[in-house]
């Protein structure tokens, strides 16, 4: 029931992947979105941030427990 106040990725293109190349976000595009989210205090910015330096997809992010931690 929580409604952002903002699009966090607003501003962001994202390459388009083809099957001879694959790119994602760029890291001036990734740093965007965590400045942004950082600065707006949006509950998306650990999230982006974790994904950011760790490499996991949102998948494995979010089916992450505690006892994954070590």
């Amino acid at each position: 029931n929580r409604i952002l106040r903002s699009n966090p990725a607003s501003g962001i293109s994202i390459t388009k992947i083809n099957h001879r190349s694959r790119r994602g976000i760029t890291k001036e595009n990734m740093e965007k979105i965590l400045d942004h989210t950082f600065k707006e205090n949006s509950e998306w910015y650990l999230v982006y941030l974790l994904a950011y330096q760790t490499g996991c997809r949102s998948g494995e992010l979010f089916s992450l427990a505690w006892s994954d931690v070590s």
